[in-house]
């Protein structure tokens, strides 16, 4: 989870108001916290990934998995 954790949150800004990820090679978990104005979050076709963590995403409206 380190890898996949560490590049996401590199590339992916707390203030951020959408995430959009395709096609990543993501093993393991992921774990999406303290976004305070993410609004939408999509993960698509990241097919390896076991487990994903969704928490203190208050402003959260559309999720796709």
């Amino acid at each position: 989870m380190i890898k996949n954790q560490v590049w996401f949150e590199r590339n992916y800004c707390e203030e951020r108001k959408e995430i959009n990820l395709k096609y990543e090679d993501f093993q393991g978990q992921l774990l999406v916290e303290d976004y305070p104005q993410l609004e939408r979050l999509y993960l698509r076709h990241i097919d390896s990934i076991e487990k994903i963590t969704l928490r203190n995403l208050t402003k959260l409206k559309e999720c796709t998995i």
